[in-house]
């Protein structure tokens, strides 16, 4: 069997220390619930969030641009600009749009013609 390779230890590394620090902040949510009393919890939350941002970024110095570009191929910004965009004009759409929610959300019974004649107001 192969020895993995340096960089693959490395990355792996990497993976771990990314995954423990969402790990620990999940901890701290558990905090406040801890039989412990509120000078306690108030250190023990400290500690967890600074180990939790260390290793995080910890894990960004080891990965790199890998995770860099990674993060940039996911395309989130896509999903939130298509989820937040509206047209810039009347024409675009905006107007009909808003009708037709205005109508399905309401649960008219009525026809599709005497819905249609409605958003034309």
């Amino acid at each position: 069997m192969e020895k993995p390779s340096r960089e693959a230890l490395k990355k792996r590394l990497g993976q771990l220390l990314l995954i423990l620090s969402f790990a620990i902040y999940g901890i701290v949510l558990l905090v406040p619930f801890a039989p412990l009393s509120a000078g306690r919890k108030i250190l023990s939350s400290s500690i967890l969030v600074i180990l939790a941002e260390a290793s995080f970024w910890a894990a960004v110095l080891i990965l790199g641009r890998q995770l860099i570009s990674d993060y940039k191929k996911f395309g989130w910004r896509g999903w939130l600009k298509s989820g937040m965009s509206m047209p810039d004009s009347p024409e675009d759409g905006v107007e009909t749009d808003l009708c037709e929610s205005r109508i399905q959300s309401a649960g008219h019974p009525e026809p599709a013609e005497v819905q249609e004649e409605r958003c034309k107001r």
